[in-house]
This record gives structure tokens, sequence and C-alpha cells, in this order.
């Protein structure tokens, strides 16, 4: 994903100053000329990613996955630090967009239970979290309509950037709702977006729920 950022950071105007891989000891350029970091590694790293972002004072994008534990921690640092983070399992508009359908689906279903919700999330074979975090809000975000969480398979092959199918099955019927994601242009934009929309911001604040706060009027 940092190199989807990379490319993705200049078509809205921006400059990447400094770049820091996992596998290198010390950042690529100066972290303290950049405006906004954004974070793309793992859970183990997270935790050191966010000390550090706290003592620089620097607001936060956190993209990455499996840290949901960690939730409460990270909340407490960034306020305390009195910096802004915006996290998401997933920057994608798109998917944004995909799963206000889905909670409207779960909503409607819910006065007909002849009808079953399920999952099947597909991803390339190198990712390493199954289910993905964006599955998992899927499921949460159903589990919260209907009063129990949906079946949610998971697959792990080839090379596909990301897709989520929600089926609505009935006794005579289905509904698919899914969404495909072609590469990874989407969720680095939307990053992008995020790293614009945290400025001047403080508290760690979900993507989604910012949002629909830009939104308010049209949602």
């Amino acid at each position: 994903m940092g190199r989807a950022v990379e490319a993705a950071a200049p078509l809205r105007g921006h400059q990447i100053v400094a770049k820091w891989s996992r596998i290198e000891s010390q950042p690529e350029g100066d972290l303290s000329l950049a405006d906004v970091w954004i974070d793309f590694s793992n859970a183990e790293l997270l935790p050191e990613t966010v000390e550090k972002a706290c003592r620089a004072g620097k607001p936060l994008v956190i993209g990455t996955t499996g840290w949901d534990d960690a939730l409460d921690m990270v909340r407490g640092q960034v306020g305390q630090a009195g910096i802004g983070a915006i996290y998401s399992p997933n920057f994608s508009l798109g998917v944004y967009f995909y799963s206000k359908l889905v909670g409207l689906t779960a909503r409607w279903t819910k006065q007909f239970p002849e009808f079953d919700l399920g999952i099947l999330e597909w991803h390339h074979r190198h990712k390493v979290d199954a289910p993905s975090g964006t599955a998992k809000a899927l499921v949460r975000l159903i589990e919260a309509e209907r009063g129990h969480a949906p079946e949610c398979a998971v697959v792990r092959a080839g090379d596909c950037p990301g897709q989520y199918s929600v089926w609505m099955d009935g006794p005579s019927d289905t509904v698919e709702l899914t969404h495909r994601a072609r590469n990874r242009d989407s969720y680095a934009s939307g990053a992008v977006l995020a790293a614009e929309l945290v400025v001047g911001r403080r508290g760690l604040i979900a993507f989604g729920d910012l949002l629909e706060e830009q939104w308010r009027n049209i949602l």
C-alpha cells in the first residue's frame, strides 16, 4: 500500500517528504517535515508508530488492520497527545458506499426472517489476516441490524486485490451485493483524502464517521 499511497498523493496535489518501510531501520527523508503520517504497516508495529506520532505531534492516518484489541489504548494515547488520528480497515469510498447498502439490506431483511444473509470475502494469497478488517466490519454491521452475525467465508488465493459479496438468500430467490476492487488505487486515494481531513482535528475518528459528518446533508 505504501507505493500506492506514494502514487496517489501527487494526484491530489501533495508531496511525499519521507518514507519508512518496516524492513528499513531508518526513514528515507525527514519525518518532521510531514504534515500527516499515513500508516499501512502491521498490527505489531502500530503501537510504536502511534507512540512516535504522538511524541512528534503529527496527525495520523491508520490503514493497518488487526489491532481491534488495542483500540482503547490508541484512543487514550491520541487523546492525551492532542493529535488527530483517522482509522479504517478500508479507505475505499466505494467500500464505504457499499457498506451503507449492506446496512440498509440488513435492516430491511430483519422483517423477513426467511431470508438469510451471508458474506464471502476474497483476497490475494499473501494477505495475512483472515477474515479481513473490512469483512469483520461488515459482519458487525449486519449483526447490529439483525441481532445475529452472518456466516462469513474467506478465500485467500491468486492476486485478487479485494472482493466482498453479501448474499440475501430466500426460499425462492437470491440477491447479491458485490464490491470488486480492480486495483489498490481506491484504497490509496481514500487514505490521502483522510490525510487532508485529519488536519486540525483531535482524537481518534473512524473514517466512516468522518465521511458522514462531511456529507450529512446528502446521506
